[in-house]
């Protein structure tokens, strides 16, 4: 059999792969991207509904939102939406420092989650 290949990239790294191959990947991570995408509506409603209750002092909230900003940091830019990833890790990094000092600066943290809200909405 004689396969032909094609350089690919696929996150960091090129690699050789047969055009078919290649093709049906390319086709995978399309889907799985469309898929993660129509979760965007609930990640926006959940981080709403976490951003509306930091006021009430509980450190659980800030945790579970600082969860949910994290998980789009690194899935983003995955499925193809690069600038979900990045306000989303500029946020995360206001909301671990507000973690970690027990104060969260309130409004470079209400900037990153309406940049976040922002990627989200589109």
């Amino acid at each position: 059999m004689n396969f032909r290949t094609k350089s690919q990239r696929f996150g960091r790294r090129a690699i050789n792969l047969d055009p078919e191959v290649a093709e049906r990947i390319a086709e995978r991570l399309k889907a799985l991207g469309q898929k993660y995408a129509s979760e965007f509506p609930s990640k926006a409603a959940e981080i709403r509904s976490l951003w509306d209750k930091i006021d009430d002092g509980e450190p659980e909230t800030l945790e579970s939102l600082y969860r949910a900003v994290h998980s789009l940091s690194g899935s983003g830019e995955t499925f193809g939406f690069p600038k979900l990833s990045e306000a989303a890790k500029q946020c995360e990094a206001v909301l671990l420092a507000g973690m970690k000092s027990g104060q969260l600066p309130r409004t470079d943290a209400e900037a990153g989650i309406v940049s976040v809200l922002a990627e989200l909405d589109q």
